[in-house]
């Protein structure tokens, strides 16, 4: 299963525990019944500190831009506490890959067919990524792309990753 299904699964159980679910939706198809759940007839109320896209949008662009700057402290702001990279790294452990990675210099981070979709109380964001790096061992200007996922939700009134996955 990839890893996008994962995410989508995701958004249907924490809204199928705060929702009525037609029958047929809960056996069908779950990009269906996410955008079912989506839907007036189902929508819930909107939480007052719902997240929107143009918070989302300058979030992604802050985000891009101070991982290009490198800042380790900066850049893991960005971060909940309780995030999870590739379904696998925990905090710390993110913080160390980042780490490692921003000891060489970046030229550009770019994000390209950015998707964002709000289903309250989160943001999903997915898109392809292209950074550009250069590798200090290898003395080369190095080209990574790939595509990202994202799950920002908000904590303590500000914007946080929870979930990231990415082609590696």
């Amino acid at each position: 299963m990839k890893p996008e299904s994962l995410l989508a699964k995701d958004v249907l159980e924490k809204r199928r525990q705060t929702a009525s679910v037609p029958a047929e939706d809960k056996t069908g198809d779950v990009r269906r019944a996410v955008a079912g759940l989506q839907s007036d007839k189902y929508a819930l109320p909107r939480p007052a500190h719902s997240i929107t896209r143009q918070e989302v949008e300058t979030f992604m662009k802050k985000y891009r831009e101070t991982y290009i700057k490198s800042d380790i402290d900066l850049f893991m702001s960005f971060f909940s506490a309780s995030a999870i990279e590739n379904n696998i790294l925990t905090y710390q452990e993110i913080r160390k890959r980042y780490q490692a990675a921003f000891r060489n210099e970046i030229k550009s981070y770019d994000i390209n067919k950015m998707n964002i979709e709000i289903v309250p109380p989160d943001a999903y964001v997915s898109g392809s990524f292209v950074i550009t790096q250069y590798i200090t061992s290898e003395n080369l200007w190095t080209r990574f792309t790939g595509n990202i996922r994202w799950i920002i939700t908000r904590e303590d009134n500000n914007l946080k990753i929870t979930r990231i996955n990415y082609d590696d």
